[in-house]
């Protein structure tokens, strides 16, 4: 993906913005690693669960906020799907599917500050960038004040 790392950048600026200490990571459709920017400061675990947040939500197709809420119910099943990927899903919001039209190009991780401002570093990412929020994302988009 060509934009991983303006993606990466646009997050980056946008946590800038807003005071928060990131971690932002890029992956492609198949989980692959791409791009990622750390800012001074952040905790030193952030890189690990950013790129498991962008992991998961390329994986899933959705948001892992959105996923987090269906796995609370089923612990077992998603236990396994951690285990089946090596610990590579870090399953809480913060990630978002990268949406190029109908076609998933990969995932956005974001990772060191409270969760929704995480989540909300990544959309402002994908928002700065050009790139389309599904459908399943609507809500979300929604309740960061921003139209579809």
């Amino acid at each position: 993906m060509k934009q991983a790392r303006a993606l990466v950048d646009a997050g980056i600026r946008a946590a800038e913005e807003k005071g928060y200490l990131v971690t932002v990571t890029v992956v492609d459709a198949s989980g692959n690693f791409m791009w990622a920017g750390r800012m001074d400061g952040t905790k030193f675990v952030a890189p690990d669960i950013a790129r498991g947040k962008a992991f998961a939500a390329a994986a899933f197709r959705q948001s892992t906020g959105g996923l987090e809420e269906k796995a609370n119910p089923k612990p077992v099943f998603y236990a396994g799907v951690q285990i089946i990927h090596d610990g590579r899903m870090a399953i809480g919001q913060g990630g978002l599917p990268v949406w190029m039209g109908d076609e998933l190009v990969g995932g956005i991780g974001v990772s060191g500050a409270a969760p929704h401002e995480d989540e909300e570093v990544a959309a402002a990412a994908l928002e700065a960038e050009g790139f389309s929020f599904p459908a399943a994302d609507v809500a979300m988009r929604s309740a960061l004040g921003h139209s579809r």
